[in-house]
């Protein structure tokens, strides 16, 4: 099994979490805490077996008082997978895909989506497969190493536009 159908596979079950995550308990403050760690052999394509610890947790407030009713918030992480491009594009167009298909069921479930919600929801991804596309047509043209540099790049400028808007807040 390769490493992108082992992250494909772990995905799936992170968002199978999720979206049971929309169950709520009786009348009891409850939060539900799913987490575990491990390590695995992961082969990218055309390469070499990798051993990489991983990760993942997902925190719910399920029924309380208090602001954090509802919410949910996780991680999941993988050290070293030695991901191609194509492999790390693959599993991050499906994790954003089941994301937004479980974030449009719970806004459909509470009864938030409105006509003009979905209209303007629609013509934003539009812009988003355009993004997309051009994304695509950018790392066509990147290396591996010049490929994996911009997406640790890309990650840490959003890792401090984060601490500092909470700085800010």
């Amino acid at each position: 099994m390769t490493g992108s159908v082992k992250v494909t596979r772990a995905l799936l079950i992170v968002s199978i979490l999720a979206i049971a995550s929309f169950a709520a308990a009786g009348n009891n403050s409850e939060q539900v805490i799913f987490s575990g760690t491990g390590f695995g052999t992961f082969t990218p394509s055309g390469g070499s077996p990798t051993n990489t610890p991983f990760g993942f947790w997902i925190w719910c407030e399920t029924d309380s008082g208090n602001g954090y009713l509802g919410e949910c918030h996780g991680a999941m992480y993988f050290y070293a997978l030695g991901m191609s491009k194509s492999e790390f594009l693959a599993a991050t167009a499906f994790t954003f895909l089941i994301y937004k298909v479980v974030q449009v069921a719970a806004v459909a479930w509470y009864g938030l989506l409105t006509s003009a919600l979905a209209a303007t929801s629609l013509a934003l991804t539009g812009i988003a497969l355009a993004g997309f596309v051009a994304g695509l047509w950018i790392q066509d043209r990147l290396d591996q190493r010049a490929f994996n540099r911009a997406v640790l790049a890309l990650l840490g400028a959003l890792g401090l536009w984060l601490v500092l808007r909470g700085a800010l807040a």
